[in-house]
């Protein structure tokens, strides 16, 4: 994002900005152990088995719910503040 120098690689994939995240790899398809969808546009996050994952193309990939929270970003379907799973 607008001009800071990218992390430093770890292993086969890269890591984004925030801990336990890390960048897409080339064909688009989950790093290994990261399964949490982020969207850094909307600041959502979408878990495997939400209602919109499989159409979500992650921008940034998170080892976990709680890490995704901790960058700053939302469960995608909460209302009103609650972390239900998505409608």
């Amino acid at each position: 994002m607008g001009g800071l120098p990218a992390p430093p690689a770890e292993g086969p994939v890269q890591s984004d900005e925030w801990p336990g995240s890390v960048r897409p790899l080339p064909d688009g398809s989950e790093p290994e152990g990261h399964p949490v969808k982020g969207n850094k546009v909307s600041g959502l996050f979408h878990e495997p088995g939400g209602r919109w994952y499989a159409q979500t193309r992650a921008e940034v990939w998170f080892d976990s719910a709680d890490s995704a929270e901790a960058a700053g970003f939302t469960r995608a379907g909460s209302r009103s503040g609650t972390t239900t799973k998505e409608d």
